[in-house]
């Protein structure tokens, strides 16, 4: 696996460490806010790969379509009074053993697949396209 630095010179190859499975469940997600005091959900070292599931807020808008039994135990088990000041469900923090404040983090998506055939988008004030 080599990444292209400037001037079109190549860096060494850079041979992934570890690959973590980070999944989005009442534990390892926060919903809408962040907070530098939370316990990582996941602890790595720096150029491990992770696979980790991003859900949304909007599932519950059409549940039939777009929930399944981990996004309904997140909807159960987070209470509503820790779903503020914002709306989105975050999944993490990862902790990235010896970075430091001031590091600059490099963060490539190698692929994406999507968790149903359906989703919804939504534009204040309020239309919704589902």
């Amino acid at each position: 696996m080599t990444f292209m630095c400037e001037g079109e010179t190549l860096r060494p190859s850079v041979v992934p460490g570890a690959l973590h499975r980070l999944d989005a469940l009442p534990e390892t997600i926060h919903w809408g806010y962040f907070d530098a005091a939370r316990a990582p959900s996941l602890i790595i070292s720096s150029g491990d790969l992770i696979q980790a599931e991003a859900v949304t807020h909007h599932a519950g808008d059409d549940p039939h379509l777009m929930m399944d039994d981990k996004l309904w135990q997140i909807w159960n088990r987070t209470p509503e009074s820790d779903r503020t000041p914002g709306v989105h469900i975050m999944t993490g923090p990862i902790y990235i053993r010896d970075a430091k404040p001031g590091d600059m983090l490099e963060v490539r998506y190698l692929s994406m697949q999507p968790r149903f055939r359906h989703g919804s988008n939504l534009a204040a004030h309020w239309g919704q396209l589902l």
